[in-house]
């Protein structure tokens, strides 16, 4: 892809589901995912963001169009000329640019996870986010398994949990990079230019309910749907019952 690497994993076959995951994370946390999904009969193709996981960075300050447009040329690449859409967090938004972008002739349905759509203070937190400060006493490791511990049952904290913060520490100074991205965005013109089929899926324990909730209000495209007790690391704590819901809604008919 314009002679940078694009990592991905992949699991069934059937039609192509691209999983996009939130920042700092990378494809990795959709692993528990991808299989009970594949099974329903689904081609599950989880990338890496630019700048993220195993994927080269892009240009400096990147915005959510250079991120769509990077996965759909990976895509491409891979010989999907039709996909669904999954998108959590960060995801979700470049699922959003995706889906109201010139990408959208190739997309069919998708469901969005925790959609940023942020009042303006937020958002300007975001665009601003400063880059991590590392030291000697590896206070960015400690907070951020502080951070993410309660999240988490106590028996994930050496897989899952490991597993987060090594994707944290992935993209070095450039951390903060899709962030920006989300917050200089402006969601209430892409959302108003919404044709696609949407899900909005958003669990009670979610930061970010209220704001997907406000999305879908916003958008005749979008079905909101609240997933109960569920909070940002859903697809670890309740992957069947998400992978049964996207296909659901991406085979209506089935």
């Amino acid at each position: 892809m314009g002679g940078r690497q694009v990592h991905y994993a992949e699991a069934g076959a059937g039609r192509a589901a691209i999983l996009i995951h939130q920042a700092p994370a990378s494809g990795a946390m959709w692993d528990a995912l991808m299989h009970p999904l594949a099974a329903l009969g689904h081609r599950c193709v989880a990338f890496d963001l630019p700048g993220y996981g195993m994927s080269d960075a892009l240009p400096a300050s990147p915005r959510l169009e250079d991120y769509a447009d990077a996965i759909d040329a990976a895509a491409e690449a891979l010989g999907l000329a039709e996909y669904d859409l999954v998108g959590h967090h960060t995801g979700a938004s470049v699922a959003l640019w995706m889906a109201t972008g010139r990408h959208s002739a190739r997309i069919g349905r998708a469901v969005f996870y925790g959609l940023p759509f942020l009042p303006a203070a937020d958002a300007a937190r975001l665009a601003n986010e400063p880059p991590p400060a590392y030291d000697a006493e590896g206070a960015e490791v400690t907070n951020w398994w502080r951070r993410c511990a309660p999240f988490l049952p106590a028996t994930a904290h050496g897989t899952r949990l490991a597993r987060y913060t090594a994707d944290m520490l992935a993209p070095g100074p450039a951390r903060a990079a899709a962030h920006h991205a989300v917050g200089r965005g402006d969601h209430l013109a892409r959302l108003g230019a919404l044709a696609l089929p949407v899900l909005a899926v958003q669990g009670t324990r979610d930061v970010l309910y209220e704001a997907t909730r406000a999305a879908a209000e916003l958008s005749h495209s979008i079905e909101f749907r609240d997933f109960g007790d569920a909070g940002i690391f859903v697809a670890d704590e309740v992957p069947d019952e998400f992978a049964a819901l996207c296909h659901t809604y991406f085979c209506p008919a089935s």
